[in-house]
């Protein structure tokens, strides 16, 4: 193998591997979150508790507590947020991003999913995306 072919496998490894590591671990989550909606099928209402901006420059994380049959539960997830873009007239100068599940303050109500069988597991309604900031 010529030196320019092996300089060019080497290239293609270095950024494909990370590449192919980030899209499976992309697909694997939302294929876990997907099940995990699927299979949690009671909704009950849940309260903010707490929000919390974890580290520096890393995502919101949320807690929110949900009673079912008078015993609490919590929930802590990482805020997801949707990105919409902000204009001047028609150019495009800069990107807003907001929860996708609305308004998120401590104390709102937010809907959350239990397994009818362990409601310890949960998920919030709604809060589905990749993007956390």
């Amino acid at each position: 193998m010529s030196d320019g072919a092996m300089i060019v496998m080497i290239f293609a490894i270095i950024i494909f591997v990370p590449l192919i590591c980030i899209f499976a671990i992309y697909k694997i989550s939302r294929y876990r979150r997907k099940s995990n909606n699927e299979r949690y099928t009671c909704e009950t209402p849940g309260i903010i508790t707490d929000l919390r901006l974890k580290g520096s420059d890393g995502p919101f994380v949320m807690t929110v507590s949900y009673s079912v049959n008078g015993i609490e539960y919590t929930v802590k997830e990482s805020v997801k947020l949707k990105s919409s873009t902000i204009k001047a007239g028609a150019i495009p100068v800069g990107q807003r991003k907001t929860p996708v599940i609305g308004d998120i303050r401590k104390g709102s109500v937010v809907t959350v999913k239990h397994d009818p069988t362990d409601p310890v597991r949960a998920l919030i309604k709604g809060n589905d995306g990749f993007i956390t900031g």
